[in-house]
């Protein structure tokens, strides 16, 4: 008798350990599935540049000294390509629409200005990257070392960064904290906490930094990326189990 309910005892032990642990191991594996397929869709990018479109206007205004405004994206044509590669990858209709729902925001960033599209595949109106100086704004990007303002007239007054008191690394923070600021009023957990994503910035020079942060950058070139947040909660013998499942995957076109 004393054995069997050793041997009831231990399964029950094992059990307990068994059943979080197939959870945990199975999000962990739903996490990398997720990963390659959401950069595999993000892809799309390159097919989405609209050959057809010369930059006239732009060109005209002096815009043609950074390679990134010579293309056009065609942004509604991005968001439909890269579902339809997200759908055939999954296959699973159920989770492909469950997947779609928990893309928090998808993010289109130039060298100079970024757009945002919500869970209504609506465009926001570019965000440029600007620093306050002297009272206006500073226009600035992460392609050149190079920064401008308007002036009353609606002349332009170009400098170098650091001639307006910015490093590299103080350049590339503040283009990383307005991505930041935007995309969190997209993406919160359901505490309302807002994500953060992590932009590694090449021109902090600090090991331990270059150690902790992610290789994903947006710094590089023209990027597409999105950002995806899923709070699983199981329930196993009373006992509330979190396996959240936060993603952020994309592509970059290097030499825009």
């Amino acid at each position: 008798m004393g054995r069997v309910l050793f041997l009831i005892f231990l399964a029950i032990i094992i059990v307990f350990i068994m059943v979080p642990n197939m959870l945990l191991i199975d999000n962990h594996n739903d996490k990398i599935i997720m990963k390659n397929n959401l950069n595999l869709s993000a892809r799309v990018l390159m097919d989405s540049i609209d050959m057809n479109i010369s930059n006239i206007d732009e060109l005209s205004e002096g815009y043609g000294k950074s390679p990134v405004y010579d293309i056009k994206i065609d942004k509604n044509g991005l968001i439909r390509e890269f579902y339809g590669v997200l759908s055939k990858n999954i296959l699973d209709e159920f989770w492909y629409k469950e997947i779609k729902k928990n893309i928090k925001v998808k993010i289109l960033v130039y060298s100079d200005r970024f757009y945002i599209c919500d869970n209504f595949n609506r465009w926001s109106p570019p965000y440029y990257f600007i620093y306050k100086y002297d009272d206006k704004p500073l226009y600035i990007s992460s392609k050149v070392e190079r920064a401008y303002f308007y002036e009353d007239d609606g002349s332009k007054v170009y400098g170098d960064i650091s001639s307006f008191g910015l490093t590299l690394e103080e350049r590339d923070e503040l283009i990383i904290s307005k991505l930041n600021n935007e995309i969190s009023k997209y993406a919160s957990d359901e505490l309302g906490k807002s994500i953060r994503i992590k932009i590694y910035n090449p021109n902090n020079k600090d090991g331990q930094y270059k150690a902790e942060n992610s290789s994903f950058n947006v710094l590089d070139g023209l990027t597409f990326f999105v950002v995806y947040f899923n709070n699983n909660r199981f329930n196993v013998f009373d006992n509330d189990i979190e396996a959240s499942n936060y993603q952020v995957a994309g592509y970059t076109l290097e030499d825009y």
